[in-house]
Parts: structure tokens; C-alpha cells; sequence
């Protein structure tokens, strides 16, 4: 069975279960591994070449969004004779093992304002990004590790940016870093990119990599100057299953005899929903359902319902309910949100 791996990092930033992945194509049974692992959000890198399969993502049963589009543009350093320095009195400092905590406010600057694909999730986009940014950055230095790096990038003892890159096999990546707002300009950019050129074709790989998202124009300007030619770009894909995070005491529901079809069994939760919440105003908003064995076996069932969002200040419950068997096989599944009118 295809495997999507749980990211502890994101799913720590975030407070949620997210796995994450690249594939050549869209996975098979990919609803039955969100279900399997109740998984909150699948974060999934497809080639952008499968734009035309890309709808198949709705036979999960859960909300899905295309959430960025990045391109990946590589260097073949054997052949490349990267240009000298424009700046001459610039010099790349490594960051020692002790002080990564120094990258903290230059990460914190230079992506102020960033945007990428956690923002376009509205389930991830109210969560400080930056932190990340900042975590990530700290990685290159701590732990040591032989393949990555980090250095402050400093014009006559001034600090103006910063870089992170790493190495793996015979390619190099260019992988976190950016000159910082107020010191933009003067080729200094340039000057980044020529510095890891040189540094790793002294050191014997063959590939340097970058990659960013697509809207990112003025860095792939400076790639293309410098000899980066874009060589592949992939589709970040969210599916939002919701199936593990909760706001509110989870519920388990015990049916008392079979349900006769998919629409009686729903009216279980709802009914439960409609009564347990009614103090708070709230009426039926939307739901979804994905039925995945029909017909309903001739036997009591049981609900597991979590609660994504729960806001009696606002008057907003979302839950997701899952009917299993008592082999936990399950038959259906359902996003059931209710909203207090006028109330956002």
C-alpha cells in the first residue's frame, strides 16, 4: 500500500495530524490511508503535469485545494563557470553550532510577509509562519551535520541576509536564505547565489538546486542569470480530512440495529448535533458525505465523531464523523458543519 508519511514538525507547528508526501502520480486509496491514520491534513507534491488528472483528488471524499505551485530550476556545475563576486568586501560567515538563534531575526525579517502553501489552507493559515521559517533555519546549524550549512552573510561587518544549503550525493541545494529588506539591491542577491555556485563546485558535486513558488518572479530572474535552467515544477496539493484534531470531547454513537442505507445512519449524528448544540443557535451549514462499502452491513454500527472547530462564541461547530463495524472497517464518512445565522 502507497505510504504517506507522518511530518512531525508541521503536525507540531500546526497542533494537527498532517502527513505529507511526493508522488508521481496521485495515490491510489488515498482515502483509505487518511482513514487508516486519521490523518488531519495530507500535504501531497504531484508533477504539475498532472494538472489533468488533478480532479481525481474528489474521490478521497474530502475537501481538497491546490494550494501552490512550485518550479525547481538546477545548474550543471561541471560545465558552469560561476562569475566572481560583485562585491568584493562580502564575506559568507558559518553560523557556529552555539549561536543559531542568530538567524532567528533574519529569518523573522526577510519573511515577513511571506506567502506559500500553509496560507492558502485555511486550516493552516492563521498559524505563524515565520516560527517555521525560524525552525527550519536553526536545523543547518544545530545539530551538526556535515552536509548541511549555514552562513551570515556579511558586507563590510554588516550583516545583510543569510543562506542555508545542504548536499546530498552529487547534488547541492540551495535551500532557506534572502537578503534582508533594507539592504535589498546593489547585486547582493547575485552574490549569494555565485558564492554557492562556487562553493559547491569546489567541493566536487555536479547539481545545484533551487526551487521556489511560481509567483516568486525576481529570484527566478536571478537564476536565470546565473545559469539556472527550470528543470521540473509540482502541484502542493491539501486534503483537509480532519480526522484526529477536536475542540470539543469526542463522541462515540452506538446504533441499536443496522441502519437500511447511508442516508438513516446519517441521521444518527445529525440528529445528536442538532440537539447537543442547540443552545448555541445553530442550524445546519453544510455537509458532506463519502459512502465506501454499500450496501450497509445487517448489523449495528458505531459513529466516532471529533470536533475540528468548535466557537460558541460564534456559533460554529464542525465535525467529522466516521461509521465503523466492530471489525473497524469503515462504510461511511461525514463533514457536518453547523453555524448560528449571522454569526460568521
Amino acid at each position: 500500500m502507497t505510504q504517506l508519511p507522518y511530518a512531525p514538525l508541521e503536525s507540531h507547528r500546526f497542533g494537527l495530524k498532517v502527513h505529507r508526501g511526493s508522488f508521481e502520480s496521485i495515490p491510489a486509496g488515498l482515502s483509505e490511508l487518511l482513514l487508516r491514520d486519521r490523518v488531519d491534513v495530507a500535504i501531497l507534491r504531484i508533477p504539475a503535469g498532472q494538472q489533468g488528472a488533478i480532479a481525481s483528488f474528489e474521490n478521497a471524499g474530502f475537501p481538497w485545494i491546490v494550494a501552490d505551485t512550485q518550479v525547481v530550476s538546477r545548474l550543471d556545475l561541471p560545465t558552469y563557470s560561476p562569475s566572481a563576486l560583485k562585491n568584493v568586501d562580502l564575506d559568507f560567515v558559518p553560523v557556529p553550532e552555539d549561536e543559531a538563534h542568530v538567524l532567528d531575526p533574519l529569518v523573522a525579517e526577510v519573511f515577513r510577509s511571506y506567502q506559500n502553501h500553509y496560507t492558502s489552507n485555511p486550516w493552516l493559515g492563521s498559524v505563524e509562519l515565520v516560527e517555521g521559517f525560524q525552525e527550519w533555519a536553526r536545523s543547518f546549524v544545530t545539530p551538526k551535520r556535515v552536509d548541511h550549512f549555514a552562513w551570515l552573510l556579511k558586507l563590510r561587518g554588516t550583516t545583510v541576509g543569510f543562506v542555508t544549503s545542504s548536499e546530498s550525493g552529487d547534488e547541492a541545494e540551495v535551500v532557506l536564505g534572502g537578503i534582508l529588506p533594507r539592504h535589498a539591491g546593489g547585486g547582493l542577491y547575485s552574490d549569494f547565489i555565485r558564492f554557492n555556485q562556487h562553493f559547491f563546485k569546489d567541493r566536487g558535486r555536479r547539481t545545484l538546486k533551487v526551487s521556489t513558488q511560481v509567483w516568486n518572479y525576481a529570484v527566478q530572474k536571478v537564476w536565470s542569470r546565473e545559469g539556472f535552467a527550470m528543470t521540473s515544477a509540482f502541484l502542493t496539493v491539501h486534503v483537509n480530512s480532519l480526522l484526529s484534531c477536536t475542540q470539543y470531547p469526542c463522541v462515540t454513537l452506538a446504533a441499536s440495529e443496522p441502519f437500511p442505507d447511508a442516508q438513516a445512519a446519517l441521521r444518527l449524528p445529525m440528529t445528536f448535533l442538532e440537539s447537543r448544540f442547540a443552545d448555541l443557535g445553530v442550524q445546519m451549514w453544510n455537509l458532506r458525505s463519502t459512502v465506501h462499502r454499500s450496501p450497509l452491513p445487517n448489523k449495528p454500527l458505531t459513529w466516532r465523531l471529533n470536533f475540528p472547530r468548535y466557537d460558541d462564541q460564534l456559533g460554529q461547530v464542525f465535525c467529522t464523523a466516521v461509521l465503523n463495524d466492530d471489525e473497524d472497517k469503515i462504510h461511511l464518512h461525514a463533514q457536518i458543519e453547523l453555524r448560528r445565522p449571522g454569526g460568521g
